[in-house]
């Protein structure tokens, strides 16, 4: 029952927070994606295009997911179930850390909201979770699985998902896997 009850916990929070940030489809970095997506499933469409034939071969996880989903789904609801799935992900990462810190405390969803919601609270005028789909929002819930794998002491799987976010992005897991490297070697 304590499942059922943290699975409704975590999506509520997801729904609540989709509500409250909004969620935006076709701007920003999607101006980039969509007729790279589209340029995907139609060679043929933007010839001589560099930019929408420029992620073919890319180093990221990002492109092949969405290059793997894309026939199955139209992509406003590709972009908006993978936003969704990474957002309580990261919901669940978060309140996995603050129940290690203070396992008898209530109050884990509330410090999820002021994380999540960045006209509560941002790191250095970056936003934990942009409030549309971008590589980083799929990195930032394996970071975050993988401190704390590593507060726990369970190295391997800090490692795993350490590399889970390197993949999905590098500028977000390059970091933490010199970090967590750093870690594990000192405390060996």
């Amino acid at each position: 029952m304590k499942n059922l009850s943290t699975i409704v916990r975590i999506l509520f929070l997801t729904v609540l927070i989709l509500l409250l940030r909004g969620y935006r489809y076709g701007e920003s970095d999607h101006e980039i994606y969509l007729p790279i997506l589209m340029a995907h499933a139609d060679p043929e469409l933007f010839p001589g295009d560099l930019v929408a034939h420029s992620r073919q071969n890319s180093d990221s996880l990002f492109w092949p997911l969405l290059f793997a989903l894309q026939p199955f789904l139209p992509l406003p609801w590709l972009f908006l179930i993978l936003h969704g799935a990474s957002l309580a992900l990261t919901i669940h990462a978060l309140l996995r850390i603050y129940h290690r810190f203070y396992p008898q405390s209530p109050g884990g969803e509330a410090v999820v909201l002021c994380l999540v919601t960045p006209s509560l609270f941002c790191l250095g005028g970056i936003e934990l979770f942009a409030d549309h789909l971008l590589p980083r929002n799929l990195a930032i819930p394996f970071s975050l699985l993988a401190f704390h794998a590593c507060i726990r002491g369970k190295f391997v799987s800090a490692g795993f998902f350490a590399g889970l976010s390197l993949a999905f992005h590098p500028i977000t897991g390059l970091p933490l896997s010199l970090w967590l490297g750093s870690v594990t070697l000192l405390l060996r």
